[in-house]
Formats: structure tokens, C-alpha cells, sequence
């Protein structure tokens, strides 16, 4: 089976994209964002305008990555 580029989450918020980009990397998974418009150095150095921020791995990282993305689950969002 080919490796492909697939979509694992959409993040609504650029804390939250910031978590799941230190969840990913912190497990060495590679990923490609997607909709995210830098207009000004914000959130470490990266800045989140205009919609969703999508997150896509390669597909033989997929299970892994939605694992890895379920601590989000775990973490009280409001305190953003």
C-alpha cells in the first residue's frame, strides 16, 4: 500500500493547533497543516486567521497520530 497524505484532525483555534503540533512532534509523527494564513508573529511565531487549521500525517501514521490527539480530549479547552 502506497503511502498517502491523510486528514487526522481539524483544530478551531490556534492554542489548540500549538497543543497538537507539540503532541506530534513530541512522537517524531511528521504532519502537514493546512488553512493556516500567517498575518502576524503571534502564538510562538506562528499565527492562526481564517477558519479551521487542518492537520494531515502520512497514512501509515494515522492510528498513531489520532492516539496521540486524544489527550486533547483530556485537556480543559475553556482554560485556553
Amino acid at each position: 500500500m502506497a503511502d498517502e497524505i491523510v486528514l487526522v484532525h481539524y483544530a478551531e483555534s490556534g492554542p489548540e493547533a500549538l497543543v497538537i503540533i507539540s503532541l506530534l512532534q513530541g512522537e517524531g509523527i511528521e504532519y502537514i497543516m493546512r488553512n493556516s494564513m500567517p498575518a502576524k508573529m503571534d502564538f510562538g511565531g506562528i499565527a492562526f486567521d481564517g477558519g479551521p487549521i487542518e492537520f494531515y500525517v502520512h497514512s501509515d501514521d494515522l492510528e498513531r497520530a489520532k492516539d496521540c490527539i486524544k489527550t486533547l480530549s483530556e485537556i480543559e479547552k475553556d482554560s485556553w
